[in-house]
């Protein structure tokens, strides 16, 4: 791997940018995670998801999910299972050992997800505020209430257009899931 492809992964890494590592068999992709991993601040969390533990990660915030095979729909553990339980744990990042299936649709969901705590500027009951997106959506929701979609017609957020036109939006609705 040459220096400016290494130094354009650790700007990607540090700024939370997606990554994918492609390739054939045996062609060095784990090899190549396990190295860049090193470019992950040791503060975040990270969750790696595998059917083979392969990935060996250099930091103290990691938790390694595997899948579990039973032969028994009811009590195997798929990757599918596991990411979305890893969204549940709002980690900085999620590595993925290998997509095969279903689970490449809900990686792809994680990707656009924003994380709960990016303050945004909201404007409710013509009050500006500035909060985490994950407290705003929550205010919506009752206590114990799972995932969802709720219509809502007292929320403005703040939005800057690429041709830097700034004003608020109306949200008609906010959805929650883990």
């Amino acid at each position: 791997m040459s220096a400016e492809i290494a130094a354009y992964l650790w700007m990607a890494l540090r700024e939370q940018m997606n990554v994918w590592i492609c390739g054939e068999t045996a062609s060095g992709k784990t090899t190549t995670l396990n190295a860049i991993a090193s470019f992950i601040p040791p503060d975040y969390k990270i969750i790696s998801i595998e059917d083979t533990a392969e990935v060996n990660l250099p930091h103290e915030n990691w938790v390694r999910e595997l899948t579990r095979d039973t032969g028994s729909p009811e009590s195997s553990i798929t990757m599918f299972d596991l990411l979305r339980a890893a969204l549940r744990q709002r980690p900085n990042y999620i590595i993925v050992g290998e997509i095969r299936g279903r689970e490449g649709n809900i990686a792809f969901q994680a990707m656009q997800s924003v994380p709960w705590y990016i303050p945004i500027m909201v404007r409710r009951n013509g009050v500006v505020e500035i909060a985490a997106i994950g407290s705003i959506v929550d205010r919506y929701f009752g206590e114990g209430e799972g995932d969802g979609e709720k219509l809502v017609s007292d929320l403005e957020v703040l939005t800057i257009t690429r041709s830097m036109h700034v004003s608020f939006a109306r949200v008609s609705r906010v959805i929650r899931h883990w």
